[in-house]
C-alpha cells in the first residue's frame, strides 16, 4: 500500500507568507492546525477488511493534512483542476467524495448557538447567554432598542439543482438525519427527473437556495435555516421554520425579539422599520426609530458580507447536488464563526468576488393590515416621549426629505 508524501503545511510557509497562506486557504496556520486537531479522527483515511484503502485513489491513501488542505483552497474558490497546487493528483469524483467527507465532518463538530439558548430559557434553565445578547445589542442601539436577541434577515446562493446519483436514487425514501440546530429542510434529496424547477426560481430568474439566518453583534451566525427554495420570499421561508413557534412562544414568555428589515411583517418577535412616508422624517420619533433600528440590524448585513467574501465557493453557481449544496453552505458558516471568533483577518479582495443576491426588502403583495400597539409602535412611543434625536449631520449634507408614498407609487 503506497501512501502519498506527507503534506507539511508548516514547510508552506517557506515560501507562502501567512498573508498569502490566509489568500489560498482563507483560515491563518493556527487556524488550520485546530481544524486538523479536531477533524482529524474522521478525515484520516483507513483500510477495510480486505485491506483495501478506504477514501484513497488508485491504491494511495491521502493525509488528513491534504484532505483538509484541498476543501478549503475549494471553498476558498478554487476549481478541481487546483489540486495539482498540492502536487496531488486524483479523479474528479474522488476529488468531490474527500471534500464531503471533510465538510460533513465540519458540520459534526462545530454548531450554531442560538436555537439551544432559547430552548434552555423555555425550559426554566439559564437566561444568561440570551441576556448578554440583549445588552450587546442594546449598546449598539444606544439603549433604545432592548431585549433584542439578533438581527434576522435573508440571502440568495445560487445552485445548478442537480439530483443524486442513480445508485443514491435507488436507495429507500428515508429522513436524512441533520445536526441540530441547524435546519436543512431538504429530507430527501430530489431526484433528477423530479426537481420542480418553478420552486427554486427566484425574483431574478435563477435557481438558487434561500438562506435565513440569524446573527449577532460580533458578526457570528447564531441561527440559519439552510434549503429553502428560492421562490419562496423572506416571509414565507421564516414561517416555514420550525424556529418560527419557538420564537413566537419566547416573546410571548419573555419579551424577547428578533429585528429584521421591511421583508417581514410587524410583530411581537419580529421589530422591522417604518415604512417610509410623510411622517418618517430626519428629526420625527419614527425616523429615529428607523435610525437606531437600521444601526440594530447591521449586525446581519456584514455578517453576510463577510461571510461571502471568504469563502469564493459562493461567488459561483454551486455545481454539486443540491443536497450536498446545503452541507456546503453550513460548512462556510460554521467557519466564518470560527474564523471570528480566533479573529482572523479577511483574505485580501478578490477580481472575481461576486456578491450574493438579497432577498427582497419588501413583502411580496399587498401590505399587512396596521395593528394597534404593536412593539415598533410601543418603542417609537418610547423615543417620543423621551426626546431623543439623532446625531447632527456633517456640514455639506442635507437631510433627506419625507417621501409620499401614495403620490410616488412606492
Amino acid at each position: 500500500m503506497r501512501t502519498n508524501p506527507r503534506w507539511d503545511h508548516a514547510a508552506e510557509l517557506e515560501y507562502l507568507t501567512p498573508f498569502e497562506f490566509r489568500r489560498c486557504f482563507g483560515v491563518d496556520i493556527d487556524t488550520f492546525d485546530y481544524l486538523l486537531t479536531v477533524l482529524r479522527d474522521d478525515i484520516t483515511p483507513s483500510l477495510s477488511h480486505d485491506g483495501a484503502p478506504r477514501g484513497g485513489y488508485r491504491g494511495v491513501l491521502v493525509p488528513a493534512e491534504q484532505k483538509l488542505a484541498l476543501t478549503l483552497r475549494w471553498l476558498r474558490g478554487a476549481s478541481y483542476i487546483d489540486q495539482t497546487y498540492m502536487g496531488h493528483y486524483e479523479s474528479r469524483a474522488t476529488f468531490y467524495q474527500h471534500n464531503k467527507t471533510v465538510i460533513r465532518a465540519i458540520n459534526r463538530h462545530f454548531h450554531f448557538s442560538l436555537r439551544r439558548s432559547l430552548e434552555a430559557a423555555l425550559a426554566g434553565q439559564s437566561r444568561d447567554d440570551l441576556d448578554e445578547r440583549t445588552v450587546a445589542f442594546g449598546a449598539a442601539s444606544q439603549g433604545c432598542i432592548d431585549m433584542c436577541i439578533g438581527a434576522l434577515d435573508g440571502v440568495h446562493v445560487r445552485t445548478a439543482l442537480i439530483g443524486t446519483s442513480a445508485r443514491a436514487r435507488s436507495r429507500p425514501r428515508v429522513l436524512i438525519p441533520r445536526p441540530l440546530p441547524c435546519e436543512v429542510l431538504i429530507k430527501q434529496p430530489p431526484r433528477r427527473r423530479e426537481v420542480n424547477r418553478a420552486r427554486w426560481i427566484n425574483k431574478n430568474g435563477k435557481a438558487s437556495i434561500n438562506v435565513q439566518a440569524i446573527a449577532d453583534c460580533d458578526r457570528t451566525f447564531s441561527w440559519a435555516a439552510i434549503g429553502i427554495p428560492g421562490a419562496n420570499p423572506d416571509l414565507t421561508a421564516y414561517r416555514s421554520t420550525s424556529f418560527f413557534d419557538v420564537m413566537r412562544s419566547v416573546a410571548r414568555v419573555f419579551g424577547y425579539f428578533l429585528v429584521a428589515d421591511a421583508g417581514y411583517v410587524d410583530c411581537e418577535e419580529l421589530l422591522i422599520p417604518w415604512p417610509t412616508g410623510p411622517s418618517v422624517t430626519y428629526t420625527s420619533a419614527k425616523g429615529v426609530f428607523n435610525h437606531y433600528q437600521s444601526s440594530t440590524r447591521q449586525a446581519i448585513e456584514c455578517a453576510f458580507g463577510m461571510w461571502e467574501r471568504r469563502w469564493g465557493v459562493l461567488w459561483r453557481r454551486l455545481e454539486v447536488e443540491t443536497c450536498f449544496a446545503t452541507d456546503v453552505i453550513q460548512a462556510t458558516m460554521l467557519l466564518h464563526n470560527l474564523c471570528v471568533e480566533r479573529n482572523v483577518r479577511l483574505p485580501p479582495n478578490d477580481d472575481r468576488f461576486v456578491p450574493l443576491e438579497r432577498t427582497s426588502d419588501r413583502l411580496a403583495g399587498r401590505p399587512p393590515a396596521p395593528r394597534a400597539n404593536t412593539l415598533r409602535e410601543r418603542i417609537t412611543e418610547a423615543i417620543r416621549a423621551a426626546g431623543l434625536t439623532r446625531g447632527p449631520l456633517p456640514s455639506g449634507l442635507v437631510a433627506p426629505q419625507a417621501v409620499d408614498a401614495t403620490v410616488s407609487g412606492a
